[in-house]
């Protein structure tokens, strides 16, 4: 008798033991379902409901939902902290977004977001940030979501079959329309172009897949030339905001046949003239 009491005891206690873990472990299920789910749901700017996001970071998601961007909650996070950590230059990044909204048709939060993303970025490899900022305005006009017909992808027009690998830390491929992570990407390969070649005019002809010609076709000038008048903007001075017309006699236009983001193709008429 006194077998089968004691046996009660231990029978009633681990079922009810069993039955607050299983309690437990169901109400850390349906936490961490609300967080992937909220996390995922429309960029991900409901994450305020939940107690342990941050407030800040969350509301700039959702700035930038609205304004029409996608940006990984994950990756606003992670940049809110790298700025709070590493402090730009208020003043001076103040200056680059209000002229670069202005010179190209961005959100000025988003704009904000791709600065403060360029600096962090240039801070960590060791480039300027006016160049990263340089190489986004001519690759594709402050544009997350640009993307050329054989796969150059974002706001630095990755190639992301080229470079796959460099996506695999952030997520995959499938994160390379993310802002921040393209432009960490996309600076982390024009560093390596340029130490590798030595100098900046060279790692750019690298970068636009030009290394095989003998000039880039004016891309090096197009870069240099945004990146100077952006060295200007943040000492201060007024720098024109409207964009030259574009009378270029070649072009360069993205090839498929290899690893080579252009090919040389010349206008209809200058074909013309050179087949006479």
């Amino acid at each position: 008798m006194h077998y089968q009491d004691t046996n009660k005891r231990f029978s009633d206690y681990f079922f009810r033991r069993q039955n607050w873990v299983i309690a437990f472990s169901c109400i850390a299920a349906i936490i961490a379902g609300a967080y992937l789910f909220l996390q995922s749901y429309q960029g991900g700017r409901y994450l305020d409901l939940l107690p342990f996001s941050s407030q800040k970071s969350t509301a700039r998601v959702i700035r930038l939902t609205q304004a029409g961007y996608w940006v990984s909650p994950t990756a606003i996070s992670q940049q809110q902290n790298e700025e709070d950590a590493f402090m730009v230059n208020p003043q001076e990044r103040q200056l680059l977004v209000d002229w670069i909204s202005k010179r190209y048709p961005v959100d000025s939060e988003a704009t904000e977001l791709f600065v403060s993303a360029a600096y962090l970025a240039a801070h960590e490899i060791g480039l300027d940030p006016h160049l990263i900022l340089a190489v986004m305005a001519i690759e594709s006009s402050f544009n997350p979501e640009a993307e050329s017909p054989v796969g150059a992808q974002g706001l630095m027009q990755v190639m992301t079959r080229v470079h796959s690998k460099r996506f695999e830390p952030h997520g995959g491929v499938q994160s390379a329309k993310d802002p921040i992570t393209n432009i960490r990407v996309g600076s982390a390969i024009l560093k390596e172009y340029v130490s590798r070649s030595g100098s900046v005019k060279r790692g750019l002809k690298s970068y636009v897949g030009a290394a095989a010609y003998s000039h880039d076709f004016g891309y090096g000038a197009k870069v240099m030339a945004e990146y100077n008048r952006m060295k200007q903007v943040s000492r201060g001075k007024k720098v024109p905001t409207a964009i030259a017309s574009k009378s270029t006699p070649k072009k360069l236009v993205r090839s498929d046949a290899d690893k080579s983001r252009f090919k040389i193709s010349l206008p209809a008429k200058a074909a013309e003239a050179t087949s006479a």
